[in-house]
């Protein structure tokens, strides 16, 4: 952002400001929690800068967030053992907690949930729940996998389900988002086994051939649509994107990196003689490939494929982001900012982030109506809510963790120029709860302007990001206010 742009924007808002710190010097209100300042342990509701009555809509856009969330925790009764593949005895009940990937649907999309968990369960403060959920998730392990889905009730899991490139990947983002919101490091040591087989088997090669290159460190795949892009019609990929997709490696990254910070964690116990040193190889031979081999210098971005079958992949898309928004990102800040400059002049809309540019000859900005039609420009244009994530994520990191209490008072125009701007991208979501199925939000949107619906009209993982994010904001703008309030000013 330039300098002039945060210095006007802050100017003009000098009087909104005003009133946003006599708001917080008085007893919060919090969706809730009967307004007491004593009893604030939940989110703090942030203004909606474009209604009639900021805090007003604010209030109800975060209960609206927090009842749709709520609506895709439930619980199953299976009458299975995953670790013997046998019927339970007597048929003896397991009540497992689910979380659902869509509100109407019964399938339990394991990326789904893993993504949607900080959102669902994490802001609320629902730790139990989330810790259930990643437990009952680690039962289906195997051979160091996870598979795609969860087992309905009647239902088996086979060597078929256990076949994407990234599902393991996004266990450990989810686990590490629960240990950095709770601390609870007590449970570590039971995962801890599986994740050490996991990067064993990603290094060995796993069974549908996605394995890590021992030149580079970084992960192919075969082209079988293995990532979250995998619509298919009659079988085939539309988009297969073998090689080794940009967000499959960012994750692989980040798995490294939390291998090293927990092993250090648990050899600081002495529950652990493991050879950090290993995945600390592995990180940094991974790190300096995605930052050499993954830049495209003529489009100032992130390839999205390298080594495929033609080559190397300059399609731009959103799955660059997750190199940029991960808690371990291995992109340089320049590389992080000419990506988002790019990123949000081709792919950001209103409700979302499209999956192609309309400048790629491929781009499929309306779905129309048949099942063949969605099922091509799902991902091929189709914009979809949950990318706004990482896409903030991005942007917050880009200031430099404006999350540290510690930031220059010299930053704070610029701050606040880019909290409202991140909490502007929220707005409108918050007239969708009104729309479609009521008190829900979609997922997926047309890429062409004005941006229709009508797929996924219930989306956990969209509902997820929305809220993380939105938690996100609310630390931030407190942090912020604290800093403008404070006496050594």
């Amino acid at each position: 952002f330039q300098p002039a742009q945060a210095n006007f924007s802050y100017q003009r808002s000098v009087e909104q400001q005003q009133q946003l710190y006599q708001h917080a010097s008085q007893p919060q209100r919090f969706f809730g929690e009967g307004g007491e300042a004593a009893q604030a342990d939940y989110i703090r509701a942030l203004p909606l800068m474009t209604s009639s009555d900021p805090y007003a809509n604010g209030e109800d856009y975060l209960q609206f967030l927090l009842q749709a969330g709520n609506r895709f925790i439930t619980h199953r009764i299976l009458l299975h053992d995953r670790d013997t593949n046998h019927d339970l005895p007597g048929k003896k009940a397991r009540n497992v907690p689910v979380l659902l990937a869509n509100y109407y649907e019964m399938e339990n999309r394991t990326r789904d949930a893993l993504i949607a968990l900080p959102g669902l369960t994490l802001v609320p403060e629902r730790y139990d729940k989330a810790l259930s959920i990643l437990q009952e998730v680690a039962r289906h392990f195997k051979d160091g996998l996870l598979p795609d889905r969860l087992p309905l009730p009647g239902q088996r899991l086979t060597s078929d389900d256990y076949g994407s490139a990234d599902v393991t990947l996004w266990f450990f983002y989810a686990l590490d988002c629960y240990l950095q919101v709770t601390r609870n490091y007590e449970f570590l040591e039971d995962f801890y086994p599986h994740l050490v087989t996991s990067i064993h088997r990603y290094i060995q090669g796993t069974f549908n051939g996605i394995h890590a290159d021992p030149k580079d460190g970084l992960v192919s795949i075969p082209g079988k649509g293995l990532t979250w892009m995998n619509a298919l019609i009659n079988g085939i990929p539309v988009t297969p994107r073998g090689g080794k997709p940009i967000e499959v490696n960012a994750l692989w990254y980040a798995a490294l990196s939390f291998m090293v910070e927990w092993s250090q964690h648990l050899n600081s116990k002495g529950d652990l003689s493991h050879a950090i040193s290993y995945y600390q190889e592995l990180m940094t031979l991974c790190k300096r490939s995605i930052q050499k081999r993954f830049w495209y210098n003529e489009g100032g971005y992130l390839y999205d494929v390298i080594d495929g079958q033609n080559g190397d992949d300059p399609a731009l898309r959103p799955n660059q982001l997750l190199a940029l928004s991960l808690r371990y990102s291995a992109v340089t800040q320049g590389q992080r900012q000419s990506v988002l400059e790019i990123v949000t002049r081709h792919l950001l809309t209103s409700q979302g982030l499209r999956t192609l540019s309309p400048q790629n000859p491929a781009y499929k900005g309306h779905p129309g109506s048949s099942w063949e039609e969605q099922q091509q420009a799902l991902h091929q244009g189709s914009t979809w809510t949950w990318l706004l994530g990482p896409y903030i994520d991005a942007m917050l990191m880009q200031q430099n963790n404006p999350y540290n209490k510690t930031a220059s008072h010299q930053n704070d125009s610029l701050q606040e120029y880019l909290w409202r701007k991140c909490l502007l991208l929220l707005e409108p979501f918050n007239e969708n709860f009104r729309e479609g199925l009521l008190g829900m939000n979609e997922g997926v949107f047309d890429g062409d302007p004005p941006h229709s619906s009508g797929q996924n009209c219930a989306s956990a993982i969209s509902t997820g990001e929305l809220l993380r994010i939105y938690n996100a904001l609310a630390q931030m703008h407190e942090m912020h206010v604290a800093s403008m309030l404070s006496p050594q000013r």
